[in-house]
C-alpha cells in the first residue's frame, strides 16, 4: 500500500532566495535547460536524476522480493517530492525522528507516520491526539522504552485503539534509547496495556552496534536482530501485543545493513497474527560517494546503489601551484562523515567534463582547500563536481536543489523543509 501525499507537496516558488538558483528558476517548462547556462550561482547541490530513481526502484525490489514493507525516513531530505517519488514506488508508510518532523510530514497529507523515538512532551501528544481523532485514516506508531514513557504516552493517546500503535524498542549495550533486555522490555508492554494502549509491536536500530561491514559487526547485527524476533515470540505468547490489531508490526532497518535486516526479520513467523516486517532505511535515495559507499549492502540481481548528490563549486583562486580554493564550504557540505572528494571538473563555458584529482584538506565556513598535483591543470573559473559523505547533513542546507538529467539538464527542483 502506498503512502498517499496530497497535492499539497507541489510547494515553494523557486526564485532568488534560494541558495545559488537562478533568479525566477521557475522557468523550467517542460523541457530541461542546461545547468550551466541558466543563471545558476555557485555552488549548488545538484540531484542526478537517474541514480535517484535507480536507488528508489531498488528499495522497491528488495521490499518486494524479501516480503517486507518500506517506510524511508524522512529526515534525510525533508522532502515531499522525493516523499511523493518514494510513494509511488511503495512506501508503506514514512518514518521521522521528532514530533516537528511528524508535523511537517502531516502537513503533506501523510497518513501512516512512525515516529523512531521516545517522546513524553505532552505539548506535542496532545496535538496528535488531536490529529488522530480529526483524521480516522491517520495511523501512527509512537516507541517507548520506559514505564514512564507508557503513562506519558497512555495519558495521551488511550482510547485511541489502532490508530496510535505503540511499538516497544529493543536496544543493545552501548546503544541507543530502547531497552536492554527482556524483562524490561515485559515491564515496559504490561505499563502500556495498563495504560489503555495498543502495542503493535517491537522496533529496533541496529546501525549504532557498528558502522563498517566487518564480519564482527555482522555477527553482532545477527544476534540482535534474533533477539528483537525472539523478544517479539515472548511478549505475543505472554499476551502483551495488541489483541485489537490484524497483524503485528516489527520495524528496524537504516541504510547500511537493511539486508541483514530483511534476511533476519523477513522470514517466516509463528506468532498470533501475520507480522509486517518494516525498514526505515532514509539515506539510500540520495546515498553518497564515501560512508554509505562502502558499506552499504550488494545484490546479485543489482548493480547497487547509486550516489545522487553532489555539490558543484568554483575555483575561485590558485594561490600556490598545488593549491586550489573552492567556494564551497561548511555552510554548503556535510563533513560530519568525511571531508568531500573531488569528482569531475566541469568547463561552465562548454560543459566538457575530465576526471578531477587532488584531495580536499580543509572546509572553512565558505572555502574548500583543494590540494592538487602539480602537474594537474585546474583554471580559476572552473566547476569542480564534489562528492559527499552522509547526505543528511548536505540536504540540511538547502532550501531547493536541482535535478539533472544525463546531460546536465534540469528536468524539475526539488525543495527542503528543515
Amino acid at each position: 500500500m502506498s503512502a498517499p501525499l496530497s497535492s499539497g507537496a507541489d510547494v515553494a516558488h523557486v526564485d532568488a532566495v534560494f541558495k545559488g538558483l537562478p533568479h525566477k528558476a521557475s522557468h523550467l517548462s517542460a523541457e530541461p535547460v542546461s545547468a550551466l547556462a541558466s543563471g545558476f550561482m555557485w555552488p549548488v547541490a545538484v540531484i542526478h536524476d537517474s541514480a535517484l530513481r535507480n536507488n528508489a526502484a531498488l528499495m522497491a525490489e528488495v521490499c518486494q522480493r524479501f516480503g517486507i514493507q518500506h517506510a524511508p525516513h524522512l529526515k534525510t531530505a525533508m522532502s515531499p517530492e522525493l516523499a511523493q517519488l518514494q510513494a509511488s514506488h511503495g512506501a508503506w508508510g514514512f518514518t521521522v525522528g521528532s514530533p516537528s518532523q511528524l508535523r511537517l510530514a502531516r502537513s503533506w497529507g501523510t497518513r501512516r507516520l512512525v515516529l523512531a523515538a521516545e517522546s513524553v512532551d505532552t505539548e506535542f501528544l496532545r496535538w496528535l491526539r488531536g490529529q488522530l481523532e480529526d483524521d480516522p485514516e491517520f495511523e501512527f506508531y509512537l516507541f517507548i522504552d520506559s514505564v514512564r514513557g507508557a503513562e506519558v504516552a497512555g495519558r495521551h493517546l488511550a482510547g485511541i485503539g489502532r490508530q496510535a500503535g505503540m511499538l516497544i524498542e529493543i536496544g543493545h549495550p552501548g546503544g541507543r534509547a530502547g531497552v536492554r533486555d527482556a524483562e524490561s522490555a515485559d515491564a515496559v508492554a504490561r505499563a502500556a496495556v495498563d495504560a489503555g494502549l495498543s502495542i503493535a509491536g517491537i522496533a529496533g536500530y541496529e546501525g549504532t552496534i557498528g558502522a563498517q561491514r566487518t564480519t564482527e559487526v555482522e555477527t553482532a547485527i545477527t544476534a540482535y536482530l534474533r533477539r528483537l524476533r525472539a523478544t517479539t515470540e515472548e511478549l505475543d505468547a505472554a499476551g502483551l501485543l495488541g489483541a485489537d490489531r490484524d497483524s503485528f508490526v516489527v520495524s528496524c532497518g537504516g541504510s547500511t545493513f537493511f539486508d541483514l535486516v530483511a534476511e533476519e526479520l523477513g522470514h517466516a513467523w509463528t506468532l498470533t497474527r501475520p507480522v509486517t516486517t518494516v525498514l526505515r532505511s532514509g539515506c539510500y535515495l540520495l546515498h553518497d560517494h564515501e560512508f554509505y559507499a562502502s558499506s552499504s549492502p550488494s545484490f546479485p540481481w543489482s548493480t547497487g546503489l547509486r550516489p545522487a548528490l553532489e555539490v558543484w563549486a568554483q575555483v575561485i583562486s590558485r594561490p600556490e601551484a598545488q593549491l586550489a580554493i573552492l567556494n564551497a564550504g561548511r555552510r554548503d557540505i556535510g563533513f560530519d562523515l568525511g571531508l568531500p572528494i573531488p569528482l569531475r571538473v566541469i568547463d561552465p563555458n562548454s560543459g566538457a567534463e575530465r576526471t578531477a584529482a587532488g584531495t580536499i584538506t580543509e572546509l572553512n565556513d565558505q572555502h574548500a582547500y583543494l590540494e592538487i598535483p602539480l602537474d594537474f591543470h585546474l583554471a580559476v573559473g572552473e566547476i569542480v563536481a564534489l562528492g559527499l559523505s552522509h547526505p543528511c547533513t548536505t540536504m540540511d542546507k538547502w532550501r531547493a536543489l536541482p535535478v539533472i538529467d544525463a546531460d546536465n539538464r534540469v528536468v524539475r527542483y526539488v525543495h527542503t523543509y528543515f
